[in-house]
């Protein structure tokens, strides 16, 4: 086996540990909206296990109040970046910073969703990183 350089881990990389190591809830949808990733802080701000939540639509398990429309469905429908300010989710107790960012594949086809929900109690964590 060779060497490895530095910088190189001797595991691929893992969007699930990246995601799981932000101190903030993300949820990671496929490009038709179920949920394919969900990491702890979202857990606890939801109230609502990874294992629940995977596989289901964004819809069954995560939303915001006041809204007549979902960020999320409207970036499956026209995929560009899109944040609301002082989001009011569904069982924080803060409003957010909601992000909703496209990913897409080589072929500029929409591949999935990542959903970033940014309570303000979370702001000087952020600015650290």
């Amino acid at each position: 086996m060779g060497a490895r350089k530095r910088g190189q881990s001797s595991e691929p990389f893992s969007s699930a540990r990246f995601f799981e190591s932000l101190p903030v809830p993300v949820l990671v949808t496929d490009a038709k909206g179920l949920i394919v990733s969900w990491n702890g802080p979202m857990t606890e701000a939801q109230q609502t296990s990874a294992v629940e939540a995977l596989g289901k639509h964004h819809s069954e398990v995560f939303s915001l109040t006041g809204e007549t429309e979902s960020p999320i469905e409207s970036c499956l429908a026209s995929p560009e970046k899109r944040t609301i300010e002082g989001a009011k989710i569904a069982g924080f107790e803060a409003p957010s910073r909601l992000t909703v960012a496209p990913v897409f594949d080589d072929a500029e086809t929409l591949e999935a969703l990542v959903v970033t929900c940014e309570p303000e109690q979370h702001k000087e964590e952020l600015e650290e990183l």
